[in-house]
């Protein structure tokens, strides 16, 4: 579905992004670890679109072809002009964020992006209304309007915010901000869904409830996740690549990935024992926090 062929990002002198290569099918189940700085969030800034990358390329199946994931329907693929690529991709590598969103292509980012000002529902609504093919005048159209609030609503049921769907998202704590920007994420049904530490911040509470509604988002939807806390990783990754310094380290099965003694060198000595020796199968995990992450340039 997603094919990252030998990216780099630099900034100046440092290469924040060293030949990265990466292949996501439909519905894969993927996660991105390592050290702060390791070059993580700049490679989900590269895919959706938000920086560019200074050489490799970003090739996202067609959906129209066999194995592309047809979920993105007309509406959606309507006035997308992204390049043709090899086997009937499209080569995204400089296509606008805007339009990486209609082709499917939805984030999460480490700090909740929400609009304060407005309500819950009207966060989440604004969100899918960027996938429509009539634009914003299709927020005219009541019949419109009244299926994007029944799918928001939808939304907002499943991460656990229903109640506070007319509350400004202003007045929403840190933990709930997040989990609207989860449900704003997936109000737009994307083929892809791009999580920055998605349990920063959330309480044992919280993050039981993120990794449910994720384990429920459908089975063709592509997941890549970058986190910190490794029981996330290991509940919901069949897969994991990990990053240092901006290169890959190992990527491989979810446990293969994790038991690697140079992973565990360079990445896993920072997390307390009792949860690296549970993501490895070593032994029980005792609920100890993972390190606290921090908003990271890559």
């Amino acid at each position: 579905m997603l094919t990252l062929s030998h990216l780099t990002r630099r900034y100046g002198s440092l290469t924040a992004v060293n030949d990265v290569s990466l292949r996501l099918p439909v519905g894969a189940r993927h996660a991105v670890i390592g050290p702060n700085g390791a070059g993580k969030t700049t490679l989900l800034n590269l895919i959706a679109g938000t920086e560019r990358p200074d050489g490799g390329t970003i090739l996202l199946a067609d959906p129209d072809r066999p194995g592309g994931s047809g979920q993105l329907g007309r509406a959606g693929r309507a006035g997308l002009t992204g390049r043709a690529g090899k086997a009937g991709g499209i080569d995204l590598t400089r296509t606008e964020a805007a339009r990486r969103s209609r082709l499917g292509i939805a984030r999460s980012y480490q700090q909740p992006t929400v609009i304060t000002e407005l309500t819950a529902l009207d966060n989440a609504m604004l969100a899918g209304w960027r996938h429509h093919r009539a634009g914003w005048t299709a927020w005219r159209r009541p019949a419109r309007r009244r299926q994007m609030r029944d799918i928001a609503m939808r939304r907002l049921e499943a991460v656990g915010l229903a109640d506070q769907a007319e509350h400004p998202a202003g007045a929403l704590s840190h933990g709930q901000r997040r989990m609207l920007d989860l449900a704003a994420a997936l109000v737009g049904e994307p083929r892809l869904l791009l999580l920055d530490e998605p349990a920063a911040g959330l309480t044992d509470r919280d993050i039981g409830r993120l990794v449910d509604v994720l384990r429920d988002i459908p089975a063709d939807v592509a997941l890549l996740l970058v986190e910190h806390h490794i029981e996330v990783v290991t509940e919901l990754a069949d897969n994991v690549t990990v990053l240092a310094s901006g290169s890959v380290l190992v990527s491989g099965g979810t446990q293969e990935a994790l038991s690697d003694p140079e992973v565990r060198e360079v990445y896993l000595d920072t997390v307390p024992t009792s949860v690296a020796e549970s993501a490895t199968g070593a032994g029980p995990a005792n609920g100890a926090d993972t390190p606290p992450s921090a908003t990271e340039r890559g």
